[in-house]
């Protein structure tokens, strides 16, 4: 489901991207670039939106959430434990879902950012995008806006579905590398 964040942004990342191509931009790094930045946007959508702003939405959501406790998982693999035992097609969606949150920043991030190239840096900031998001998810849940749980296992299932993407994009980088020359390649005969 597109909200409007999305449907208004996603022109403006183009228009951005079309605008870095007339500029000097290789067109490929530009489209991955655009790639990354509307996946950034429908997993923004998809994550924080709609917001209740409505202050009548607020209480009732309120009312609903009952006490925050029950929204919040601090025990690594409790729910995706439940997930796993549940066997239903929402709980193999959620962890799917999970898993492929960020796998775009794994496999398209190091194209873009030489430093992604690194694991250990691929992986730090997938852990820094999950617990962002995670703690969104608690202020907004807190403050009455949003309704969505806190859940570290999102945290460890995501940061591995980056790692997932960051294996396939160094498998593919590996088998796509193009022999160095060395200088002790023996010259043609000419």
């Amino acid at each position: 489901m597109l909200d409007g964040v999305f449907i208004l942004a996603a022109p403006l990342v183009l228009a951005l991207i079309a605008y870095r191509v007339t500029k000097g931009l290789c067109v490929t790094r530009a489209a991955l670039s655009a790639v990354l930045a509307i996946y950034a946007l429908w997993a923004a959508d998809l994550l924080f939106f709609p917001l209740l702003i409505d202050p009548s939405l607020r209480t009732q959501a309120a009312i609903e959430a009952g006490h925050y406790a029950r929204w919040v998982n601090l025990v690594p693999f409790a729910t995706v434990h439940d997930q796993l035992t549940a066997s239903t097609g929402i709980a193999y969606r959620q962890l799917g879902g999970n898993l492929g949150l960020l796998l775009p920043l794994g496999l398209i991030g190091p194209v873009l950012v030489r430093r992604l190239r690194r694991w250990r840096v691929a992986l730090g900031v997938a852990l820094a995008c999950s617990v962002g998001i995670e703690l969104l998810q608690l202020l907004g849940t807190l403050l009455g806006l949003i309704r969505r749980s806190v859940d570290v296992d999102d945290v460890i299932v995501n940061v591995a579905g980056a790692a997932l993407g960051f294996a396939v994009w160094k498998m593919i980088s590996t088998m796509t590398r193009r022999p160095e020359s060395s200088d002790t390649a023996e010259p043609d005969p000419a």
